[in-house]
């Protein structure tokens, strides 16, 4: 018995580090717990009133990541869905993409500079104008990595991105020990901007593509096509989750707005895992259900998918709620 033990002990540890997907996924868990974390000490330490603040600002931090136009979603579908694609076409495309999100986020951050340099009356009952100049700089930082990121799982280095996301997970951490009160919010919202700024970083290294500054208009015109129909869907989807919290923010107090934001975050922890697999997967699914798959294996290929992770979701969810008494 003890053989077969230290067998199956040795054999799960060097799978682990033999299969990048399940490296991934492991790292992603770790990086979620950081957040959950984080996210239990904020509101610890702000208290309902403040984290209700929080609650806020991080909502539209969800709608402002909009602003670039779905073109994290387009590069990955680009780079995914094409055969023929050269080293020289790929790496228009990345630039292309990127480009045009620092032309998105320059406009981001000089609009956030504007409400709060000129103190302008908005969202005063969450003093938004304290923090818009921050705000403008994360989304636009965060606009950027997405991009990377998403252009990295297409290469499947997964390395790079799981080592990005641990630094998104960490640098913020740190803050909650050292700040309280408002100028937590303040240093939470500068170490997540230097965290995306880090994270950048860490992709513009050595990249496994060339950049170029050799784009045509069509490019980004695709890009943009694309991706606003990936965005409408996208927003579509997330407005379920969203407009509880948008209602609740413009009609309820601050303190009622950090129990709920609170309650949402336990939700969104729940379905972490297999958003982390989800995402992984979603390039090689896109792969499999191109345009030059037959439809009947593209209709296999998406019966199976959703068959797998909608069975896993519900079991997750009924599990989280038998064990709520303990969590409450």
């Amino acid at each position: 018995i003890s053989a077969i033990i230290n067998q199956v002990r040795s054999t799960n540890i060097q799978r682990i580090f033999k299969e990048p997907v399940l490296l991934f996924t492991a790292s992603r868990y770790v990086g979620y717990g950081l957040v959950v974390i984080r996210g239990l000490l904020l509101a610890k330490f702000l208290g309902p009133t403040l984290f209700g603040t929080w609650g806020f600002i991080t909502l539209l931090e969800q709608y402002l990541t909009y602003s670039n136009f779905g073109i994290q979603y387009s590069v990955t579908v680009k780079l995914s869905t094409q055969d023929s694609e050269t080293q020289v076409s790929r790496s228009q495309v990345i630039s292309a993409a990127f480009l045009t999100s620092i032309l998105f986020s320059l406009i981001l951050f000089i609009l956030g500079l504007w409400v709060q340099t000129r103190q302008v009356e908005l969202f005063e009952k969450y003093t938004f104008n304290r923090y818009a100049i921050l705000l403008g700089l994360w989304v636009g930082l965060v606009n950027l990595q997405q991009v990377l990121i998403n252009t990295y799982r297409v290469y499947n280095k997964l390395l790079r991105i799981a080592i990005s996301e641990l630094l998104v997970a960490i640098t913020p951490l740190i803050a909650v020990f050292f700040f309280r009160g408002e100028a937590l919010i303040i240093a939470s919202l500068a170490s997540a901007a230097g965290a995306a700024l880090l994270s950048i970083a860490v992709f513009t290294y050595k990249p496994p593509f060339k950049w170029t500054l050799q784009i045509s208009r069509g490019i980004i015109h695709s890009l943009l096509i694309v991706g606003l129909s990936l965005l409408v869907y996208n927003v579509s989807y997330n407005l379920i989750t969203m407009v509880g919290r948008t209602i609740l923010s413009a009609y309820y107090s601050n303190e009622q707005m950090g129990f709920y934001s609170f309650a949402n975050s336990i939700t969104y922890a729940t379905l972490l895992g297999f958003k982390a697999i989800l995402w992984v997967a979603f390039p090689s699914i896109l792969h499999s259900t191109r345009s030059t798959v037959a439809n009947e294996e593209a209709a296999q290929t998406v019966q199976k998918v959703n068959n797998l992770f909608n069975t896993s979701v519900f079991l997750s969810i009924f599990a989280l709620i038998i064990v709520s008494p303990v969590l409450f």
